[in-house]
């Protein structure tokens, strides 16, 4: 970053041209910039894809997205005060020409805005959760209380945090020591908290063998993209080390809990199979055993008629026999008739 605020500046108001604070980018980094930009932010797209489609979000840690929703708002608040004096030179130049500058911001600001409803989206779907799981709807509701207080604790904050932003710069301007000084705390804060951001959802996943609710795609695109993300940060945009630091260290948590849950994902895969398979061979055990008393009781019905056929053959025989000596007895009496 092209840092004239390191120089004789304090107060933005005695600036006349905030064009030195443009960062210099060829093609080639710009299209750079608007791919890692879209990329995060549309990483989320299939974490709410997947949570409407299950209407539910078991499997998430609600402290792992408290933990991401502030330290997302922190480096807002740290990338915005750095680029104060960018988006002042906005109004001067036109967007045409800081919008190059303003990449690492834009990208920033936008996975706060992106991300941030995911957690109204928790509370919506927890509730509906503990409505459809009553025997262990008391544990659930706990859980539901408790995403409560870290939604309100995340709006205070906020809230206290842009007050004291806003009061900062316009008492003391953008390039003041101080005003940067706090924002680099606010970055160096966010960074602390990222070494143990997911480490919440890492226990759950682990606790629960299962990804749930939780989006792998998400975290296919956010792991290698990470990656991308932070050099872009670090040596393209050129912003502070407190800027682009919080987004290391989410990153290396990130591609343990994406092999997490890749090895859960194709283990379940693979019990789902062998269940299917057994279930299979039950049916057609129960199939072959239906063959064979079908093939048992046509036996037996054969058997019966060709017993039945054979009864009235033999009577038929015992009748022509009776029959045959009645005429035989008959022409004896004749002949005996005769001679006499």
């Amino acid at each position: 970053m092209t840092d004239s605020c390191d120089s004789e500046y304090d107060n933005p108001g005695s600036i006349k041209d905030f064009g030195s604070f443009f960062v210099k980018m060829s093609g080639v980094q710009i299209a750079l910039g608007i791919c890692v930009a879209l990329g995060s932010v549309g990483s989320y797209i299939p974490q709410w894809i997947k949570i409407f489609r299950k209407n539910s979000v078991v499997g998430i840690s609600v402290f792992t997205i408290f933990l991401t929703t502030i330290n997302q708002f922190l480096s807002t608040v740290n990338v915005s005060i750095f680029r104060f004096p960018v988006l002042l030179g906005c109004s001067q130049y036109g967007f045409h020409q800081c919008g190059s500058a303003l990449l690492g911001f834009i990208q920033i600001v936008g996975l706060w805005l992106i991300y941030f409803p995911i957690f109204q989206l928790f509370l919506l779907y927890h509730g509906l959760d503990s409505n459809q799981n009553p025997l262990t709807d008391k544990k659930l509701k706990k859980e539901y209380l408790l995403a409560w207080i870290l939604y309100i604790i995340v709006i205070v904050l906020d809230l206290v945090l842009v007050f004291v932003s806003v009061y900062t710069i316009a008492k003391l301007g953008a390039c003041n020591s101080k005003t940067r000084m706090f924002a680099k705390f606010i970055g160096y804060i966010g960074s602390f908290n990222n070494f143990f951001q997911y480490l919440p959802q890492i226990y759950k996943t682990y606790k629960m063998k299962t990804a749930g609710s939780y989006s792998i795609p998400t975290l296919l695109i956010q792991a290698p993209g990470g990656l991308v993300n932070v050099y872009f940060l670090a040596f393209v945009a050129k912003e502070n080390i407190s800027t682009w630091l919080t987004y290391f260290c989410a990153d290396i948590q990130q591609w343990v809990l994406l092999i997490l849950l890749l090895y859960y994902f194709f283990k379940e895969k693979k019990q789902l199979k062998i269940k299917k398979n057994l279930e299979n061979q039950s049916e057609n055990k129960v199939d072959f055993e239906e063959d064979e008393d079908q093939i048992e009781n046509q036996n037996k019905i054969q058997n019966k008629i060709q017993n039945e056929i054979e009864i009235e053959t033999e009577t038929e025989n015992e009748t022509q026999k009776l029959l045959n000596r009645k005429d035989d007895g008959i022409d004896f009496s004749l002949e005996k008739g005769k001679i006499n």
